[in-house]
């Protein structure tokens, strides 16, 4: 028996002295939660303070991803849209850029919580990460903050092109997003989005 318990110990002792296990700052980011304290060095602008699991974004915002080198693939917008934006404005344009080029746009004209997926083709993607840059042609005045606002940003991220296309709809969701949630969006300034199952 003590033999067994020197064989444990020492088992144990060896299991401890192999490389460092990676940090979460030393993994790939392919999911980026705006909320996410480990994740900011990634924001590189036009994100406001947390509200909750959600940020308000400016007409202009920017994070990095980790891509693949050279491999097509889908970028996903989770955010909510705003009544106040759409009360001020008919309709929003997003504009979505990759490495400084365009990918696409979307128009808005429904306050709603929506996904985004614009396909990013593999030429703009040289890895190991991608600026993707977001601009919205209207935003709206947030009076007791004074600040310009955009949309109520969740995440951004990826999802590969060789699996089905995730949806652009305010009622479905892509792949691999684990939310089948309802949002409700406040009324700027109050509370952020409530969700109900």
């Amino acid at each position: 028996m003590p033999h067994r318990i020197a064989i444990l110990w020492i088992a144990l002792a060896l299991a401890g002295c192999g490389p460092r296990a990676k940090q979460p700052g030393d993994l790939p980011t392919y999911q980026l939660e705006v909320v996410d304290p480990a994740l900011q060095p990634r924001l590189l602008g036009g994100f406001d303070n947390i509200h909750g699991g959600w940020r308000w974004t400016s007409g202009k915002f920017a994070v990095t991803l980790d891509v693949p080198a050279d491999r097509p693939l889908y970028l996903v917008l989770d955010a909510g849209v705003p009544r106040e934006l759409l009360l001020e404005h008919k309709s929003v344009t997003l504009t979505a850029r990759v490495n400084g080029r365009p990918i696409g746009t979307r128009t808005f004209q429904t306050a709603e919580r929506s996904f985004t997926s614009l396909p990013v083709p593999a030429e703009l993607l040289k890895g190991p990460d991608a600026q993707i840059e977001y601009e919205l042609d209207r935003t709206f005045l947030d009076q007791p903050s004074g600040r310009a606002r955009g949309l109520m940003a969740l995440s951004i991220g990826r999802s590969n092109l060789d699996s089905s296309p995730p949806p652009s709809t305010g009622s479905s969701r892509p792949p691999a997003m684990p939310t089948s949630a309802t949002v409700k969006l406040a009324t700027c300034p109050s509370a952020p989005p409530r969700i109900r199952s």
